[in-house]
């Protein structure tokens, strides 16, 4: 393997490409310390938060956005911790929460309750996911949003089904139970009587 980060050192820096860079980075996010302020492109500073979360120190303030941070703590959710106060909106909070519940830590008390909870429904519903995946032999984890979007409406549809037969079922009960109860009352109230034809 090359090593990009020596090179991209030796190299001088005016002579140092985007593409090389890149390449540093996705070898080690704190190589954006050796990107030329001027060749740190988004899609590199995105490649050094996801190698090193770190690096957001390193990238150009008027790049750190919404999206740039979801990013990062959708790599890995004590990312977070990097992300500044003011800038830890619900969105990116859950996102965090959702790759990894131990950034939890980072979340502002004042919405940790809401995304706790959010939290909580997402695992619910993932757990729900990849029991009905597991049935059909599906791994949850491989499939496309677009997918798991179809999934969960054949699990919403399966469910609403078994709501129904269960209703069929329990009404069928319930009309059964009430036939043997008239048939306990006429009993109750028809004394034997003698069957006129004897």
């Amino acid at each position: 393997m090359e090593d990009y980060i020596k090179m991209l050192s030796e190299t001088p820096e005016e002579e140092r490409t985007e593409e090389l860079c890149l390449k540093a980075v996705k070898q080690h996010g704190l190589a954006i310390k050796l990107v030329p302020k001027d060749k740190r492109t988004k899609e590199i500073c995105l490649e050094a938060l996801r190698k090193y979360a770190g690096a957001v120190f390193e990238i150009p303030k008027e790049m750190r956005t919404e999206e740039l941070y979801l990013k990062a703590v959708q790599e890995y959710g004590p990312n977070l911790g990097f992300v500044p106060k003011d800038k830890r909106t619900e969105a990116i909070c859950l996102e965090a929460v959702k790759a990894n519940d131990s950034a939890l830590i980072y979340v502002p008390e004042e919405i940790r309750p809401l995304i706790t909870q959010k939290y909580e429904e997402f695992k619910a519903k993932y757990e729900r996911r990849k029991s009905y995946a597991e049935e059909i032999g599906v791994d949850v984890d491989t499939l496309s949003e677009a997918e798991k979007e179809r999934l969960d409406k054949e699990i919403e549809e399966v469910e609403e089904r078994k709501k129904l037969v269960k209703q069929i079922f329990d009404k069928r009960e319930t009309i059964k139970a009430q036939e043997e109860r008239k048939q306990e009352l006429r009993d109750s109230i028809e004394p034997d009587m003698p069957n006129i034809g004897d």
